[in-house]
């Protein structure tokens, strides 16, 4: 039910509509208007837009009525969406190439041009292990270590029986985590660190070689996908930790970082941001999902701090985020609701559809409905013959398969074919010219012709097609009917021309 209103006085963003008691503004309007490229569409043609757009609102309002909002999976879409959004504004919005070439420039300056060779004795830590099982394996990578100690030499033997990962790698600056890049870089080839945490897991490396690093050039893809990357921890030493210090006037409390860096708890306060205070409580309930050394861990703390700040503030600062988040979201919960509309058909269903719509389906020419059947000799096709007689087609692939087991003696193809499909049914079924296969010269087929389909497995696909697509104009019509939309004619007016 559509009807147009007028908005009785001036609004800060002007309501285009309301649909089920729900407003929605010019501006998000506009907003799909100009991604979808249509800013310059007017008159009939905008009209003819806007009512696309209504449509998608309306599932969209179906959709949140049946809480398809609330699904695990389309929470966890939208929340990487936001995440992945608000991390290209946190990041100015720069190019990838811009942040690559940046990120490269940076690790050059820290560690040259090196490439380092490594193998380890990993075992891994799931975030959200227990304590328990932090300190088991921390005995046991213990163990490892002094074992190493006396003897240097059982670093491979330690690596085949207790690591997870064996294989010897390369990596540069530009493509391990920071705390990998700490250790790896700063031994000499044949030295072993002790053991350390990295967000994975639990690891000791050892050094056995060294090159050159790559050229920028050759990395390109690498260095997007790091520069990107903006977990926990590593993008400390980038540009936008820094600016975002800056602006959130960090303050750091050095008395209370040694206290727990040399006792692993304390309750002062860390540091602040924008005079919010982060305690040793709060680093102590990251810490506890974060497994790493002591120094990772609270650099981790700050990073973490600082972009979760940011994403609360950054929707006020930039009211176009919104805009793209309410979008993003519309759109999905529009293919959710299409998705109960077009929910696969039981077999009955289609047989009904099928046989009130017979004439749609009508073939222009007739059909051969059957087999195929290819054999070595008259001898074979006599007695497979005799074996399918009374027996459903169904079970005709697994009445030959006897005759095929050292060899393959009779070729089964089931289908419904017209003239040209095959040039045995050709001869067969509809009276062509005689052909013969040099190693199956013996073909007969079994069947009907049809001038038409007489069931719905005759034309299944497009059978289904079809219903699938009458259940959607169904569905479409039942919500429109129970979905109340009000339009502003005069709001529609000024669409991008304001």
């Amino acid at each position: 039910m559509i009807s147009f209103f007028c908005p009785p006085t001036p609004e800060a963003e002007p309501i285009l509509m309301h649909l089920n008691g729900k407003t929605i503004s010019r501006a998000e309007f506009e907003y799909r208007l100009n991604k979808d490229r249509k800013q310059n569409l007017k008159g009939k043609e905008l009209k003819t837009y806007l009512e696309g757009y209504v449509l998608e609102q309306i599932k969209v309002s179906a959709a949140e009525q049946a809480g398809l909002d609330t699904l695990p999976a389309v929470r966890n879409l939208l929340a990487n969406y936001r995440k992945q959004l608000v991390g290209q504004y946190i990041t100015d919005g720069r190019s990838d190439e811009d942040k690559a070439k940046e990120l490269y420039n940076i690790k050059r300056q820290q560690k040259g041009s090196e490439e380092v060779q490594i193998v380890q004795i990993f075992q891994p830590l799931v975030q959200t292990a227990s304590s328990q099982v932090i300190e088991a394996t921390k005995l046991h990578i213990d163990s490892i270590y002094s074992a190493l100690q006396r003897d240097p030499k059982l670093f491979g033997e330690m690596t085949r029986r207790f690591s997870t990962k064996k294989d010897t790698i390369w990596v540069t600056a530009l493509d391990c985590p920071e705390i990998i890049e700490k250790h790896a870089f700063g031994m000499n080839i044949n030295e072993f660190s002790e053991p350390f945490y990295s967000p994975a897991g639990v690891h000791i490396i050892k050094v056995i070689g060294k090159r050159d690093i790559a050229p920028y050039e050759q990395i390109l893809p690498e260095l997007i996908k790091q520069a990107n990357n903006t977990t926990t921890g590593e993008n400390k030493n980038g540009p936008t930790i820094e600016r975002l210090k800056r602006e959130m006037n960090y303050t750091a409390y050095n008395e209370a970082l040694s206290e727990i860096r040399r006792n692993g708890e304390t309750t002062k306060t860390l540091f602040t941001l924008d005079g919010k205070a982060f305690t040793g409580q709060d680093f102590k309930r990251f810490a506890e999902v974060h497994p790493m050394e002591i120094s990772a861990q609270l650099e981790a703390f700050v990073t973490k701090s600082l972009f979760d700040r940011e994403s609360q503030k950054i929707s006020s600062c930039h009211p176009e985020l919104g805009l793209r988040l309410k979008s993003y979201r519309d759109e999905l919960l529009s293919k959710e609701e299409d998705k109960i509309a077009t929910t696969a058909p039981d077999s009955v269903a289609l047989q009904n559809f099928f046989l009130k719509n017979q004439s749609n389906y009508r073939w222009s020419t007739p059909r051969f409905n059957g087999a195929l059947f290819e054999c070595i000799d008259k001898k074979t096709g006599k007695k497979i013959k005799k074996i399918l007689r009374k027996q459903s087609e169904e079970n005709w692939a697994k009445l030959i398969e006897p005759f095929n087991k050292t060899t393959e003696r009779i070729k089964l193809t089931q289908a419904i074919f017209k003239v040209g499909d095959n040039a045995h049914v050709d001869a067969l079924a509809f009276g062509g010219p005689d052909t013969a296969s040099a190693q199956l010269p013996y073909a007969f087929v079994l069947g009907k012709k049809q001038k038409s389909p007489t069931d719905y497995k005759d034309v299944k696909d497009k059978v289904r097609n079809d219903y699938q697509k009458y259940m959607k104009e169904e569905w479409i019509d039942h919500l429109k009917t129970i979905t109340k939309v009000e339009i502003s004619e005069e709001v529609l007016k000024t669409v991008n021309n304001h």
